[in-house]
């Protein structure tokens, strides 16, 4: 209603002077390009990501993300992308899990290959938002975020100590002094 309050302001005011009225209808415009052109990033809909925490190991057919120096592994199909499944790209190697992606498990991949497998590109983190499909687009962001996120927890800040990850939620657990993270 307060937004409504100030289009209807700016639209009396822009009768007065011409340049407000070239103002009013630039803004409408940018307005309106904004709200039909730009979609957020996390509307996946019919898609659905399930960040719940799970200690399973990666199996054939799971999403394997793979993250290094900025980058996501993705398979690229045709103009579009898919994300690489264990199996199919990569072999089955110690990886975390990170979440469901309408249904199919996600997991980190600790020790990413140096060069993308035949099909595949790493793509920069600056790019993903002009990926297509959008839910790929969004696994990946989400599972960079938690790359970051354990990344950052190797170590206790409290002692110094290597970090362990929780086996009943989200977390790192320092085995020396117990600070969880």
């Amino acid at each position: 209603i307060r937004c409504a309050f100030w289009w209807i302001l700016l639209l009396f005011l822009s009768r007065k002077s011409p340049l407000l009225q070239i103002q009013f209808w630039l803004m409408l415009l940018s307005v309106c390009l904004q709200v039909t052109v730009l979609a957020m990033i996390q509307d996946i809909a019919p898609h659905r990501l399930d960040r719940r925490y799970d200690t399973r190991p990666a199996a054939d057919g799971d999403i394997a993300l793979c993250y290094q120096k900025g980058t996501v592994l993705l398979e690229v199909v045709g103009e579009d992308y898919a994300l690489p499944r264990f199996g199919k790209q990569l072999p089955i190697s110690d990886a975390r899990h990170l979440f469901e992606l309408d249904g199919d498990d996600c997991f980190m991949v600790t020790d990413p290959p140096a060069e993308a497998p035949e099909g595949c590109r790493y793509v920069p983190y600056m790019e993903l938002r002009a990926v297509r499909p959008q839910e790929v687009a969004f696994a990946a962001i989400t599972g960079a975020q938690l790359h970051r996120w354990y990344g950052s927890r190797k170590f206790c800040g409290r002692c110094g100590q290597k970090m362990q990850p929780s086996d009943i939620e989200r977390a790192m657990v320092c085995p020396d002094c117990g600070l969880i993270e």
